[in-house]
């Protein structure tokens, strides 16, 4: 109810009343209501559109994980006062659309169990639900031919997300401290954009190893330059598109379990896998040292992208998913 727009849901209705659609997609929970208004339009008028929600993830299983591992506190309340209305709406919008999408199959199974507590038509609405993988674009990332920095380790993405500034936490107080002690020289950059006060304040205490940019306007560059790319994350949902967008431009990646469970990657081959501070940081740790193994990694992480991350597979699916149901 947060994200209603009287306004935007105004528009919806006057295109709805000027123009004849084949279909609707609406992405994320906050776009649902909208999907739902669509669909209460068009029978009251006599006609059928077929509506499919691009959940993306299943967002209960995210707020499950952030009560228990959020370091940022508002968070961590927020997520419990909505999880069990959040579980009961995100099964309410599964079994009222035609069609749902999700990234990954965790994510398809999280909302299948929050359906089969909530419905008696669970087989039937379970059909409803699909996996649209994310992809890649492998020309715009793509890599460079420049050196990169020395013994340098990217972590990106957007630091408002609790689930992103938990890992930058982590990377910082548990990690880097390990790998300081092997490597006093290796630097960290942490590219994304609204970084709370606490973290910029952290980076400005080690200002020679630590730097926290804020929003960039390109972040090929960042992942032209590092050395290594890390995404050690606790918690979270879905694919993490900060590993993808670095495979793709041949950046050898070190991630938790946690982070790289979305996607089918060979740990040791296509990238390097830890749990905990003591893996993750011993991971980084050899790669930053070995350029045999960050050269195999690099060739490998691209061909992965090349061949099992590509929009075109991802598209072919989801076009199927709005031609209507046969009677």
């Amino acid at each position: 109810m947060f994200c209603w727009q009287p306004t935007l849901a105004h528009q919806l209705t006057q295109l709805l009343a000027q123009t004849e659609f084949d279909g609707c997609h609406v992405e994320h929970l906050r776009g649902a209501l909208y999907g739902r208004h669509v669909q209460r339009l068009t029978r009251e008028n006599g006609k059928i559109l077929r509506v499919v929600w691009d959940s993306v993830d299943c967002i209960s299983a995210l707020f499950e994980q952030a009560t228990a591992s959020s370091r940022d506190f508002k968070s961590r309340v927020l997520s419990r006062l909505e999880l069990e209305r959040t579980r009961a709406f995100e099964a309410e919008m599964v079994q009222r659309f035609d069609a749902t999408t999700v990234v990954t199959e965790p994510e398809r199974i999280a909302l299948q169990n929050l359906v089969g507590s909530h419905s008696i038509e669970t087989a039937r609405t379970q059909t409803r639900i699909h996996v649209v993988p994310n992809g890649v674009d492998t020309e715009y990332f793509a890599p460079r031919d420049e050196p990169r920095d020395v013994a340098t380790l990217l972590f990106s993405g957007k630091m408002s997300y609790h689930a992103n500034l938990t890992a930058a936490i982590f990377l910082l107080d548990e990690i880097m401290p390990r790998v300081w002690q092997s490597i006093p020289e290796a630097r960290v950059v942490i590219a994304g954009q609204n970084p709370p006060r606490n973290l910029v304040r952290r980076a400005q205490r080690d200002e020679k190893r630590v730097q926290v940019t804020g929003a960039v306007p390109d972040i090929r560059p960042y992942l032209a330059r590092a050395t290594v790319g890390c995404a050690p994350m606790v918690y979270g949902a879905g694919v993490q598109n900060k590993i993808l967008e670095a495979m793709a431009m041949c950046l050898p990646v070190v991630a938790s379990e946690q982070a790289a469970r979305a996607l089918e990657l060979q740990n040791e081959r296509d990238i390097l896998i830890g749990n905990g501070a003591a893996e993750l940081s011993a991971q980084v740790i050899r790669a930053l040292r070995d350029e045999t193994l960050r050269a195999m990694l690099s060739r490998n992480a691209r061909h992965f992208v090349e061949t099992q991350q590509r929009w075109q597979d991802s598209a072919a699916k989801l076009e199927h998913l709005y031609q209507p149901t046969p009677s």
